[in-house]
């Protein structure tokens, strides 16, 4: 039977007619929920425990098959009875099953040799009318240079990691011609000379490419001592280049979207957004007047640098926009006068402008001569010299380009000058060739640093 309750209305003792089945008490709903609960528990438990032998099967496979690999590689195939018995042939196996056997040595004489395609295309260069010299000694892939004033030392920074400066003081057709070197603990982006040729400003890279700067002073004996030093130009970033010009004011381009000019004392004396979201380089102008920066934008921004009656450098100030491209820019360069300027562009055209105008008020450049690159369909040439003498070396890739500043003709091609140019930079003035006087441009790229005449 159920077990019953007796139900009272009250009256002492008088239990009612109706009886009720005994309810479970507080205490057996606990003892309910506490059971569903281990349950739940216990279910999570085996789950858990099949992952975890499943990962513990995963990695005993894993830990397994070298073994078993190494195991499979031993067991070769039995040869045919006819097939081991022929007699071997010489030289049976295609070249191409040679190819894991080759030491690593003779893969990067293949790469950097003189009979790698590359070097072979490089070489082909110096077989152009222009072609002067080929200065020799870097040990690493040349990434910058730079002319003294006098345009009779010419510094270069290689990855190496050692600064280098060429004496060409004699005759430029020599295979001889000699080097002061300074060897550094850091990377070597780029170089640059100040007012004179005993002074050069070397751009390095540190940690996360952070960028450095560093004035040497360089005697006749080619001993180099450090004026200054900036471990951080560039607040942890990397930059581009440097520029050097007669006022021995420097210029640095950041990776990013900021120029910086420091004085000859090494006082950071200005640093300027270019707006760009990034930077392609900068350009300088020789007499110290100008500075401006190639960017992902079509426009370019020309700024004045100012200086005190004692020739201090005092600031800077926006001047002009050179206006048009319908794309990013991606080379700019001025003639060291700072009376014109040239601009290449991702739009396929090459401008020239002139910067001789009342820019104080508020006038702009004007727009000299515009054409069309002769490079391929969608690329633009990313490096540009403006000689004195009005000729414009550009350079894509192995390309040198020389180019008539005044028409924007096409003088001369220069055909793999390089494997890949990385520089360009005329000689501020011209030098003695024969009995012929020429400017004289300098071109790096892969380990070569070379020298052509103007057209």
């Amino acid at each position: 039977m159920p077990a019953t309750r007796e139900m009272y209305d009250g009256t002492e003792g008088t239990p009612l007619d109706a009886t009720e089945p005994l309810l479970p008490q507080e205490g057996g709903q606990s003892a309910e929920v506490s059971t569903e609960t281990r349950a739940v528990l216990i279910a999570l438990g085996v789950f858990a425990g099949a992952v975890a032998l499943w990962f513990v099967i995963r990695l005993l496979q894993i830990l397994a098959r070298p073994f078993i690999s190494s195991g499979a590689q031993k067991k070769k195939p039995m040869k045919p009875v006819a097939e081991h018995l022929q007699p071997r042939q010489p030289h049976s196996k295609p070249a191409a099953q040679q190819a894991p056997g080759r030491s690593v040595k003779s893969l990067l004489k293949q790469q950097h040799g003189k009979g790698s395609a590359a070097a072979q295309a490089a070489d082909a260069g110096s077989h152009s009318p222009l072609y002067l010299n080929t200065l020799k000694g870097h040990g690493d892939a040349v990434t910058g240079l730079g002319w003294s004033p006098d345009a009779l030392h010419l510094a270069t920074a290689c990855e190496d990691r050692t600064v280098r400066i060429f004496n060409l003081t004699g005759d430029l057709l020599s295979s001889n011609i000699t080097f002061k070197r300074k060897n550094l603990t850091k990377g070597l982006t780029d170089v640059a000379f100040g007012k004179t040729s005993s002074s050069l400003v070397v751009l390095t890279k540190g940690t996360l490419e952070a960028a450095g700067l560093t004035l040497f002073s360089v005697d006749e004996k080619g001993a180099f001592s450090i004026v200054w030093e900036i471990a951080n130009a560039h607040e942890g970033g990397a930059a581009l280049t440097v520029d050097g010009c007669s006022t021995s004011t420097f210029a640095t381009c950041g990776q990013r979207t900021d120029m910086r000019v420091f004085t000859s004392a090494g006082r950071e004396a200005a640093n300027l957004n270019t707006a760009g979201l990034t930077n392609h380089g900068i350009a300088l102008s020789a007499n110290g007047q100008f500075l401006a920066a190639a960017t992902f934008t079509a426009d370019v921004k020309v700024h004045e640098l100012l200086y005190e009656k004692n020739g201090d450098f005092k600031g800077t100030a926006k001047v002009m926009d050179l206006k048009g491209h319908t794309r990013q820019v991606a080379a700019v360069a001025f003639r060291p006068d700072g009376k014109r300027a040239v601009t290449a562009s991702n739009d396929h055209s090459l401008r020239i402008w002139n910067l001789a105008v009342r820019y104080h008020q508020r006038e702009d450049a004007k727009l000299l001569v515009d054409v069309q690159q002769e490079v391929p369909a969608g690329q633009s040439y990313t490096h540009l010299a403006y000689g004195t003498h009005d000729v414009i070396a550009a350079g894509l890739e192995r390309t040198i380009h020389l180019i008539d500043a005044s028409s924007g003709a096409l003088l001369q091609v220069v055909e793999d000058a390089h494997t890949q140019l990385v520089y360009l930079q005329w000689s501020p003035v011209p030098r003695r060739i024969g009995d012929d006087e020429a400017y004289i441009l300098a071109s790096a790229g892969d380990r070569r640093l070379r020298l052509w005449r103007s057209a």
